[in-house]
């Protein structure tokens, strides 16, 4: 409404002054002082506009228009308006303007799978894309590698890792000095959030939300797979005492004591894993392998067998055995729970032996296929 007065105003100030335009009354006193108003009523609209946090195209077009064209400005930017709102129905965006122009092409299933294939981003598995950029840098051009690398550079994960340092040992000195720029470029990554928040825990030592964050940003940097032994001992080392600071305010955290646990495993500190892995697999009930498979790392560690294979049947019968995702973990499990089966042993005959039967004696070697 209120929009709608200014407008009316600004619009009868115009009609008055092509009036006396028209019949020679307008002195420059007027002319002035009606000038004058109509870009107070234009500021003021702007400025109402503003307060409401509303659409300021009208409002501000109008002001700049009064004030260099007076009345004739106010007729040019009613004009505007009034097309505007005739076209307002039938206009394009931007975005479809510029799709017309340009349309994306299209691509079917089969085109867009081989697309991503080539490119080293398939929807497959995470280790799918990894061993894909692995072919590369085995096998691939200088131009191949490179861009394998600047990829890894932006979208970089753990199971990158083992890529990197086969770039590294690249028989070609421009892929080593990059593969060697894109791991320092990581490494600063996580050394840079790690600095920042140490600062602020430091400022803040009570802050158990920030001792967490800079707990799992060690975690996460030690996880990288890309520090050398004894740095990644040093940060695990670290991580394990934030953690541990963290469980001592909140013991019911799972995921601070399966992160714990975790570390404590690669620390070979099974004694200290057990029982919160325990703690995290009755909490869970069974239901993430994931966290199943660490408990039983620290049983198979301690020589608990029997409790062992316990647990694997429990998650073998909850998980799905169809998932793609889990098919790593349900090997583990039936291994404990059913054994090696035969069609995944590989029988070789010692030299010199004859080859009678199938049986399996001492003198065979026996490897997992």
């Amino acid at each position: 409404m209120v929009d709608f007065l200014l407008l009316a105003s600004i619009t009868a100030l115009t009609y008055h002054i092509i009036v006396t335009i028209y019949e020679g009354q307008l002195t420059m006193r007027l002319f002035l002082a009606l000038h004058l108003i109509s870009i107070f009523i234009a500021g003021f609209w702007t400025w109402f506009r503003h307060n409401q946090k509303r659409d300021l195209k009208y409002p501000v077009i109008f002001l700049i228009l009064t004030f260099f064209l007076s009345s004739f400005g106010i007729f040019i930017g009613m004009t505007v308006i009034i097309v505007q709102l005739m076209t307002y129905r039938y206009k394009h965006s931007f975005e479809d303007w510029w799709a017309s122009i340009f349309p994306e092409e299209e691509h079917d299933a089969a085109e867009d799978l081989q697309r991503r294939l080539i490119s080293g981003w398939e929807d497959l598995e995470v280790k799918h894309k990894m061993l894909s950029f692995m072919d590369v840098m085995i096998l691939g051009t200088m131009n191949q590698k490179r861009d394998v690398l600047a990829k890894i550079s932006r979208y970089y994960r753990h199971e990158f890792a083992p890529v990197l340092k086969r770039a590294i040992n690249d028989p070609v000195n421009a892929i080593r000095v990059m593969a060697a720029t894109v791991i320092a470029k990581i490494q600063n990554q996580y050394v840079h959030e790690y600095m920042h928040l140490l600062k602020q825990y430091e400022a803040d030592p009570g802050s158990d939300v920030l001792l967490l964050k800079l707990a799992r940003s060690i975690d996460k940097y030690v996880y990288s797979g890309i520090m050398d032994s004894d740095s990644e001992r040093e940060f695990r080392n670290k991580a394990i005492v934030y953690y541990e600071k963290y469980l001592e305010n909140h013991p019911e955290k799972t995921q601070v004591q399966f992160a714990l646990g975790r570390l404590y495993l690669y620390n070979r500190d099974y004694q200290k894993a057990y029982p919160l892995l325990e703690s995290c697999v009755k909490a869970d009930n069974y239901n993430s392998p994931n966290i199943g498979v660490r408990y039983m790392e620290s049983l198979y560690a301690q020589g608990r067998m029997e409790e062992l294979k316990e647990i694997a049947h429990k998650y073998l019968d909850k998980v799905d055995p169809n998932d793609p995702a889990l098919m790593e973990i349900i090997e583990i499990l039936r291994f404990w729970t059913e054994g090696i089966p035969e069609s995944r042993l590989v029988v070789s005959e010692p030299r010199g032996s004859e080859h009678s039967d199938n049986a399996l004696t001492p003198s065979h070697q026996i490897s997992q296929g």
